[in-house]
């Protein structure tokens, strides 16, 4: 039988289909997993008389088994049901089969998963139009009571089999699709599938023009809403018609942005940011091709782009997306990075991020970068709260479990931090920043050897100055004082892209050279570096904290 997040409730009783549990009165009751599905067939064709050989072929589907099987597992469940004359829940009809008579509820479907459509046509043309068009449904349906996982966590299950998916993505329904264009017209077909038992929810073909591909999402995720969730209300109506454009070129430009982007590559990047000015140019008014731009800027910026020359263009674009739709989440999330991590302004990050969580309470991202802001400030309590729910709303994201684990690590839970690293590895193993928090914890923990072997690990997949100065600092914490200080010459030496002061500093500090670990510190301070933001919790500093000059930096940190 196949499995999902379907909860029955009946009487003082609760079957959890997930975690394949039976509760009464919130007490859990031992039963076999055997009478469990036997209880979860019932429970959906409640009323109904089903018969022996349909619940031997649902329950037992490629085992062959006697009908004994059947009558112990009822027998089980009764007993565990306090199933008697004066509470009878399952019926018997000799001959026939079994039938559940109580009055039970189920729990509607809640989360959904919109899987990369596939992009049928040959000339890759359209190539982005597969991730983009399921990017552009889930920031719909964000906007609606649906809990629905980011773009970044489904879109390593293009092509897979979709009730797998669901059933790894920990959802109700899974959204697929797939794109054919010709000359002048595009054919979208889409299927909804309930993860449980694989039923088929709705499906339709829609036929639209290249230059009215925006209608597509409109009525993608209309059906979707109504399938799942009823009708939108006039205040969910409202905003989605704030964030649409009726500009063909500027939408099409947007999708292929967005695509770029994800790519998180240098190239990717710079293409993205040339789409996405275009998108604007456009249609000025195009709320989420600023935020998109926004999200683009920061996503950069210390790894292409210096923070000083690009995080001030974010902010105009996070800001103008506001004022253009003050409705889109996305937006103050990306005011509340800003702010925490660029103009160390403490109290307006609080301000935003807690804006976009009253928009969207559902929303990861706004829970990932508060949390992480209440860890900047200590209170790691809080933190953990909020990426725990992050977390929960986005199971398989490397970022969120990677910062969860920071999180940990920055608390000094060292041994806690370095199993979630772990764990989010499993989730996510292309997931390079993992590789080298892991790194952390495990040299913070006193494995030095484990900890260069980490970072070893992050350079091969993705060499640039932020891992090879963490692989400089692990070799260095492991006894080679040499190798480091080569590192510190070479990185960034014949390169145009960013080299943070911070992570140099990490690396003098490792070496016991606090003069030079200032002065790094004072050229991350100036370049306004991201990492700078944590200098009040980071153990890579700790040898640093006695120091008088220590102080002086919190205090120009606002921290």
């Amino acid at each position: 039988m196949r499995q999902g997040s379907a909860i029955h409730e009946f009487g003082p009783f609760r079957l959890d289909l997930v975690r394949r549990s039976l509760e009464r009165d919130g007490r859990p009751i031992p039963l076999s997993g055997k009478a469990l599905e036997i209880l979860a067939v019932l429970l959906e064709r409640r009323g109904e008389v089903v018969d022996k050989n349909e619940l031997m072929r649902q329950v037992w589907p490629d085992t062959t088994v006697e009908e004994n099987n059947i009558t112990v597992a009822i027998s089980a469940l009764r007993k565990a049901l306090n199933d008697t004359p004066a509470a009878k829940w399952i019926v018997t009809t000799p001959g026939r089969g079994y039938s559940f008579v109580g009055q039970a509820a189920s729990q509607p479907l809640r989360s959904v998963a919109v899987l990369p459509f596939s992009v049928l046509s040959q000339d890759g043309r359209n190539e982005y139009l597969g991730l983009g068009l399921a990017d552009a449904v889930i920031t719909r349906l964000s906007n609606t009571p649906l809990i629905v996982r980011p773009l970044a966590s489904v879109s390593r299950f293009a092509e897979q089999d979709p009730i797998q998916a669901g059933r790894d993505l920990v959802v109700d329904a899974v959204v697929v699709g797939s794109i054919r264009a010709a000359d002048d017209l595009i054919r979208v077909s889409v299927h909804l599938f309930k993860v449980r038992d694989g039923q088929s929810l709705w499906a339709q073909n829609f036929d639209v023009s290249a230059d009215h591909t925006f209608t597509l999402e409109d009525s993608i995720s209309e059906r979707i809403v109504s399938r799942l969730s009823g009708r939108l209300t006039d205040a969910q109506q409202s905003a989605w018609n704030r964030r649409r454009t009726e500009n063909s070129s500027a939408y099409t430009n947007y999708l292929r942005g967005r695509y770029y982007a994800k790519k998180y590559s240098e190239d990717g990047f710079r293409r993205a940011l040339d789409y996405l000015q275009t998108a604007i140019d456009s249609d000025p008014g195009y709320a989420l091709a600023h935020s998109g731009l926004a999200d683009l800027f920061y996503d950069a910026s210390n790894l292409v782009f210096p923070p000083k020359e690009v995080m001030p263009r974010a902010k105009a674009a996070a800001q103008r997306a506001a004022e253009l739709d003050p409705s889109l989440a996305a937006a103050h999330v990306s005011l509340g990075l800003i702010a925490s991590k660029y103009e160390w302004d403490w109290e307006v990050a609080e301000r935003e991020f807690q804006a976009a969580l009253g928009i969207d309470p559902n929303l990861a991202t706004a829970h990932l970068w508060f949390g992480t802001y209440r860890a900047q400030m200590g209170d790691f309590k809080r933190a953990i709260s909020e990426l725990g729910r992050a977390q929960e709303l986005d199971p398989l994201s490397g970022e969120i479990n990677a910062y969860l684990g920071l999180a940990l690590y920055w608390g000094r839970q060292y041994s806690d931090s370095i199993n979630q690293f772990r764990q989010a590895i499993t989730f996510d193993p292309t997931f390079v920043p993992t590789y080298v928090c892991l790194a952390w914890a495990l040299a913070a923990n006193g494995d030095a050897k484990a900890a260069v072997e980490a970072c070893e690990q992050a350079v091969e997949r993705q060499p640039n100055a932020w891992t090879l100065l963490a692989l400089a600092r692990a070799q260095a914490l492991a006894g080679d004082p040499v190798t480091p200080v080569s590192t510190l010459a070479s990185v960034g030496k014949d390169d145009a892209r960013f080299v943070s002061g911070y992570d140099r500093a990490a690396v003098h500090a490792a070496l016991r050279q606090t003069d030079e670990a200032f002065a790094a510190l004072e050229e991350g301070y100036q370049a306004r570096a991201e990492w700078m933001g944590y200098l009040k919790v980071d153990p890579q500093m700790d040898t640093l904290r006695s120091d008088p000059r220590y102080a002086t930096f919190l205090r120009r940190l606002n921290l």
